[in-house]
């Protein structure tokens, strides 16, 4: 189980249960949240290959978060942080394509 919180113990207060467990801290950055999340998967995983690293994936997240606002606006959706999940997900979705597009593009040429 992976545990990240915005603030160093401030899971002691109300998640004993997990006491003992080393909690990782994020302080709101997605940067950390993102490197956090790939390492413990990382970890996680079959040892077929590595996944890419923070640093890639941050770039992906930042080049979402310029795709993000033309994908909701051509549905009509409200912004990221309003949508339900699964809306969230296909914005996630048809963000990958259009980042692996574009990355097959720049092989390409």
């Amino acid at each position: 189980m992976l545990v990240l919180d915005a603030q160093p113990h401030r899971y002691d207060q109300t998640l004993s249960d997990i006491s003992g467990m080393d909690i990782a801290v994020h302080h709101n950055d997605a940067g950390t949240v993102i490197k956090e999340v790939r390492d413990w998967l990382n970890v996680a995983r079959a040892r077929e290959w590595p996944l890419p690293g923070a640093r890639a994936l941050n770039g992906d997240y930042e080049v979402f978060l310029t795709l993000a606002p033309d994908i909701t606006n051509a549905l009509k959706l409200d912004g990221l942080e309003e949508l339900p999940h699964a809306d969230f997900l296909y914005i996630v979705e048809q963000a990958l394509v259009r980042i692996e597009v574009e990355r097959q593009g720049k092989h390409a040429g």
